[in-house]
C-alpha cells in the first residue's frame, strides 16, 4: 500500500525507474480513494513526489509520473493542496512545465 511505496520511495531516492514507479502507483492508489488521499498526506507522500521531482529532474518520465501523482493526490482534497503549496510544490511545478514545456509526455 501507500506505506510501501513511500518507503521505497526513501530508499532509492535518486533512482528514476523506482520513483517513476512509485509516482505511478501513489496516482492510481489516489485515484479514487479518499481514503487513501489522506493516508499519503499523513505520511508525507507529497513531500516525497516533490522530492522525486528535484531528484530526478532530468527524466521526463518521473516527471509526468510525478505530475499525475499529485493531481490525484490534491483531487478534491484541500488540505493536501495547501501541503503542495508550503513544500515548495508549486514551484517545483513551474520548472517542471518550464523545463518540460515542448515535451507532449509531460504536458
Amino acid at each position: 500500500g501507500v506505506t510501501a511505496i513511500l518507503k521505497a520511495l526513501d530508499t532509492f531516492a535518486t533512482d528514476s525507474p523506482i520513483q517513476e514507479a512509485g509516482c505511478i502507483a501513489l496516482h492510481n492508489l489516489c485515484a479514487k480513494s479518499a481514503e487513501n488521499r489522506k493516508l499519503a498526506a499523513k505520511e508525507d507522500a507529497i513531500q516525497r513526489v516533490i522530492r522525486a521531482m528535484k531528484e530526478c529532474s532530468g527524466s521526463a518520465s518521473v516527471q509526468e509520473a510525478a505530475c499525475k501523482a499529485i493531481i490525484n493526490l490534491t483531487a478534491k482534497n484541500m488540505p493536501n493542496k495547501i501541503l503542495l503549496g508550503e513544500q515548495d510544490g508549486i514551484n517545483v511545478l513551474l520548472k517542471t512545465i518550464q523545463r518540460y514545456a515542448n515535451n507532449p509526455v509531460v504536458m
